[in-house]
């Protein structure tokens, strides 16, 4: 029997990045495989162009918050 997780869908990696973002971490492949108990190889194989672009808008929306906060 193998061992690990049977699909992933999109909404389940989308809502992990949301999760991520709001506790003000840069969102990574390998954070977004622990926070839901997968290897990194599947979220690559389940993360589709759109949750790509949502992964660096909401990073740098991130830095460009740290970024004013740096300046105060």
């Amino acid at each position: 029997k193998m061992v690990g997780r049977s699909s992933l869908s999109e909404s389940e990696i989308y809502d992990a990045m949301i999760l991520i973002n709001h506790n003000n971490q840069k969102i990574t492949i390998s954070k977004l495989a622990k926070s839901l108990e997968c290897s990194t190889r599947t979220i690559y194989r389940n993360m589709n162009n759109e949750l790509k672009k949502e992964k660096e808008l909401l990073n740098q929306q991130l830095w460009q918050q740290k970024k004013k906060l740096n300046k105060k």
